[in-house]
C-alpha cells in the first residue's frame, strides 16, 4: 500500500464526474484507489489517497493521479490568466 496527498480543491478532478476518472485510474493501473474523507490529515487542506496492489500497479496509479493533478492545476492557471487579462 502507498499513500499520497491531494489538495482538497483538486480532489474533485481525481474523482471526476460520478467518480468516472477514479474508476478509469483503477481500471487502467490495476490498483485499488481510495480517497479518504476530509479530516483524515489533521490540520491540512489535503485529502489522503491510498493505493493498494502490486508495486507496478501502484506506481502506474500514482503517475496517473499526478497527471490528473498537473493537468487540473494547469487548466486552473490558464483560466485564471485569461480571466485576469479580460479585465485589463
Amino acid at each position: 500500500m502507498s499513500c499520497t496527498q491531494v489538495p482538497d480543491a483538486i480532489v474533485g478532478a481525481v474523482l471526476g464526474p460520478k467518480a468516472k476518472t477514479l474508476a478509469e485510474i483503477q481500471h487502467l493501473s490495476g490498483c485499488k484507489v481510495e480517497v479518504h474523507k476530509r479530516g483524515a490529515i489533521a490540520g491540512q487542506g489535503n485529502r489522503l489517497i491510498s493505493l493498494t496492489g502490486e508495486a507496478d500497479c501502484i506506481r502506474n496509479g500514482r503517475l496517473m493521479i499526478e497527471k490528473v493533478i498537473n493537468d487540473e492545476q494547469a487548466r486552473r492557471n490558464q483560466q485564471a490568466h485569461h480571466t485576469r487579462g479580460s479585465f485589463l
